[in-house]
């Protein structure tokens, strides 16, 4: 019977090196009054984000230059809110440099359930990394950005 040697790769833990950084930070005090940062990179607080506010209905809705999972459920509340404030909703993708499969995939079903309630929506100037996204994703169709 052979026993487990410290070189051995099959007794091997690649995560032991969370516990001792675990057990190490536990001991450091924690400043309660630290700001915490947003994970929605490129979306600010709906009470601060002026570019998504409620606009006339002929003025597109600007999009944030990044656009990702962490900014989703905040961005679908924002685009909610114009469903109720418009007849026709035009999006503004000019200033869009990073977008994700969650971003795309909430904007497709947007325009989708949009369209079925009577209410158009288009994205007005998408940029070349929206387009190059939803040509990737294959909903460049679906999002009329061909």
């Amino acid at each position: 019977m052979t026993t487990a040697k410290k070189d051995d790769l099959i007794a091997h833990d690649p995560l032991a090196w969370m516990d001792e950084e675990q057990q190490s930070s536990s001991q450091e005090p924690v400043d309660k009054d630290a700001e915490i940062p947003s994970p929605a990179h490129g979306l600010q607080d709906p009470e601060q984000d002026s570019s998504m506010e409620p606009h006339g209905s002929d003025e597109p809705v600007p999009l944030p230059a990044t656009l990702n999972i962490q900014g989703v459920a905040q961005l679908h509340e924002q685009l909610q809110g114009l469903l109720h404030n418009r007849s026709m909703i035009s999006i503004d993708a000019s200033n869009v440099e990073s977008i994700d499969t969650a971003a795309l995939q909430l904007l497709v079903i947007f325009r989708q359930e949009a369209l079925k309630s009577g209410l158009e929506v288009s994205i007005t100037a998408p940029s070349s990394r929206f387009v190059k996204a939803a040509r990737l994703l294959d909903v460049a169709d679906l999002l009329e950005v061909d």
